[in-house]
């Protein structure tokens, strides 16, 4: 997967962009407010169909517009594909290739999106559903078949809790074999993603937190030593107290621990980002090796979140990454490259976008 071609118009201050960036590495430099995370944030709006910055998407439309469009033109393999977005208020119209798609997970694959900002953080301070949704997302560029039982799980999950909120004890019952066979396929995907996420992980925190041991332990989302089924059993009367199923994927979590200890607690705000930025990338890596995409990688003002020498391994780290890279910065000069490494550049004022020679 390689952007071949970005354009944006009425997206927060953006006006009239239109871009190709290199397939390997894409340096954006401008001054604070200028434009250069609203890149950014547009194009992992293309990918998902919502912001990193978690602000609700009618917002990003210019003020006086009475709608934002984004377009990108994307190389798969040896074909080309064009996919546009068009986002009015409450409404947002996707074509792929000339047709309406009606269902935006359906071309979620086209770009895998990985996102490297002051939000990485969030792993380690977040709230479970944080650490549940990257690591989905993760699962998702990875296993082909995913994105089909976790749409599955949902639903019976959707139609169990209407159940138990009606008071229906039969219903309920009714499509709890349909959720559990769909959430034991899931955990087992999850489970089968970090034993190969795990090792690429350590790599990283290795290189970047010598001497620190930092591991995660994840949890399903119900008590191990039960099954699903038999938790569910267990906990159907408080269920129905609470009108909500109580065990389940949907309460999963990836704690991070330091010895014995929640990693937040033990680990510097620099050393959070550090590991965070490391599941990133090898989350970015494990992408690459199953062989079905080529990552994107967002980097978002990297000087401001690491020192000089943490940026210089994170910045390292990314450049031996076989990935699409857009980086922003304050200055030109504030992302020191090695010579010889080639790259495209942009500058951004006022949400113009022009490239440098």
């Amino acid at each position: 997967m390689t952007l071949a071609r970005i354009e944006v118009e009425a997206f927060r201050n953006l006006q009239g962009v239109a871009l190709t960036p290199d397939p390997r590495i894409n340096l954006i430099w401008g001054d604070n407010a200028s434009g250069k995370t609203s890149l950014l944030e547009a194009v992992h709006w293309l990918a998902r169909g919502r912001s990193f910055l978690r602000v609700p998407s009618d917002q990003l439309i210019r003020e006086g517009r009475r709608a934002f469009t984004l377009g990108a033109s994307v190389k798969v393999k040896a074909r080309t594909a064009w996919l546009g977005m068009e986002r009015t208020p409450g409404r947002t119209r996707v074509r792929f290739n000339g047709q309406d798609i009606w269902n935006l997970s359906a071309i979620a694959w086209l770009l895998p999106i990985y996102i490297v900002n002051t939000e990485s953080q969030r792993l380690f301070v977040g709230a479970p559903q944080d650490r549940r949704s990257l690591l989905d997302w993760g699962v998702f560029h990875v296993e082909q078949s995913f994105q089909n039982y976790w749409r599955r799980y949902r639903r019976a999950l959707r139609q169990r809790n209407a159940a138990l909120r009606s008071g229906n004890r039969q219903l309920a019952r009714v499509w709890e074999p349909d959720l559990v066979a769909a959430a034991e396929t899931v955990d087992i995907m999850r489970r089968r993603y970090l034993t190969a996420l795990e090792p690429l992980w350590s790599a990283f925190a290795e290189d970047w937190l010598p001497g620190l041991e930092v591991h995660w332990d994840f949890r399903s989302g119900w008590p191990r030593r039960d099954a699903l089924e038999s938790a569910l059993a267990q906990a159907r009367d408080r269920e129905f107290e609470r009108g909500y199923t109580l065990y389940g994927p949907h309460r999963g979590d990836l704690r991070f621990i330091t010895g014995d200890v929640e990693a937040a607690q033990r680990l510097s705000r620099g050393q959070q980002k550090l590991a965070a930025i490391a599941l990133q990338l090898a989350q970015a890596k494990l992408a690459s090796k199953s062989g079905r995409q080529r990552p994107i990688i967002l980097v978002d003002d990297l000087a401001a979140e690491l020192d000089g020498e943490r940026r210089e391994r994170v910045l390292s780290g990314l450049l031996h990454m076989d990935a699409q890279l857009l980086l922003t910065a304050l200055t030109r000069s504030e992302l020191v490259l090695p010579c010889g490494v080639g790259l495209r550049v942009f500058h951004v004022k006022q949400g113009r976008y022009c490239e440098m020679v």
